[in-house]
């Protein structure tokens, strides 16, 4: 078929408008255009599945099927534009609280043209794809001086004569009165299906009671017919999904290679030595800031008494010592400290003891 055009393209095609209707159900736009809107996009979505159906029976000409490959993908163009240009309001509107109020405000003001031009677009799609098969039934005889140069393709060596007869069936078949203009469309493409079981059976060399009796039919049993395709066509659409996931999951998602001993072993001694370096720096810095409390301790002058002797000089409070060893594990607890581990060093010493207490003067005799 022209233009790569398939039974995926239309699996493809059904999948996005499911996908718009869930989109559609979540955000609940204006009331008439949103119900139009649905009645459209679920009609659309059937007629993709009919159409699958009536491409693998191959009954068809070529010219039709690719007239009908043209209205599909101009059906999905329009589904896919539409979620592209919907997708801010996808997001908003999932959510609750004041933004998601003005977006689905927001939605209910201005996206409401949106719903309608999509749901006519879908129509005139719909119409457009029901007149093409409508037309495709009516087959004219050609002359015996003209018949004799036709040359019939491989895969199908139906006479006019019989192409005439499958026809008149379905033009049989296609009296039903439906409902609305939505679900008629949908009811000539699934009479089309069975004038394509009774075209293969035909050509196949089978009894003829499947086609001269097709006149005689029930409603019920053609709604049976009709039930065993759509239950078919759903096989095959759930059965082609589930292949094209384990093919896409093979394809990117690959498992992940283990890391060789070598690489292992350079991490661990990298990450020890990281340590080791981190523990070094703090005690570096530990004695240096030890070091400078000593400076300033040994600078302080202590003040003299009148008739009294000179006082010792001050010596470090065993609270002080205490505060020592707390800072060292609380160093060594966080390793990696960075840049700020002097301001957090300060406030340890502020919020833990005042200045006062930090030294304390031995007892006088």
């Amino acid at each position: 078929m022209s233009f790569g055009f398939g039974i995926s393209d239309l699996i493809a095609g059904a999948n996005l408008a499911h996908q718009l209707i869930r989109v559609m159900t979540e955000t609940r736009g204006a009331s008439d255009e949103y119900h139009e809107a649905m009645k459209e996009l679920c009609a659309i979505q059937q007629a993709f599945i009919h159409v699958s159906q009536v491409i693998r029976s191959n009954v068809l000409p070529q010219a039709t099927l690719n007239a009908a490959a043209h209205i599909v993908m101009s059906s999905m163009d329009i589904i896919e534009k539409f979620l592209a240009r919907t997708r801010f309001y996808q997001k908003q509107l999932q959510c609750s609280g004041i933004s998601g109020s003005r977006c689905k405000a927001g939605w209910a003001l201005f996206k409401k043209n949106e719903l309608r031009s999509l749901g006519d677009s879908l129509h005139c799609s719909l119409v457009a794809m029901n007149t093409l098969f409508a037309a495709a039934q009516y087959t004219h005889t050609l002359p015996d001086s003209i018949a004799q140069f036709q040359v019939f393709d491989d895969e199908s060596s139906k006479s006019p004569r019989d192409s005439v007869a499958d026809s008149a069936v379905a033009m049989s078949n296609t009296d039903i009165i439906s409902e609305s203009p939505h679900t008629s469309t949908i009811h000539s493409i699934e009479l089309n299906s069975l004038v394509v079981l009774g075209s293969k059976s035909r050509s196949s060399g089978l009894p003829p009671t499947s086609i001269e009796d097709r006149s005689y039919l029930s409603p019920e049993a053609i709604e049976g017919i009709i039930q065993k395709q759509h239950e078919l066509a759903r096989a095959t659409w759930e059965a082609d999904n589930s292949t094209a996931a384990h093919e896409r999951k093979t394809t990117y998602e690959k498992p992940a290679r283990p890391k060789p001993e070598i690489e292992r072993r350079s991490e661990l001694e990298r990450d020890e030595a990281c340590q080791e370096a981190d523990k070094n720096e703090y005690e570096y810095a530990f004695l240096k800031l030890k070091a400078k409390f000593d400076a300033k301790r040994n600078l302080k002058k202590v003040p003299r008494r009148r008739n009294s002797k000179k006082l010792p000089g001050r010596r470090l409070s065993s609270s002080f010592k205490t505060q020592l060893e707390e800072i060292i594990v609380f160093l060594s607890s966080y390793a990696r400290l960075g840049k700020g581990w002097k301001s957090l060093l300060k406030w340890h010493f502020y919020t833990t003891m005042s200045l006062d207490r930090w030294f304390e003067r031995p007892a006088t005799t």
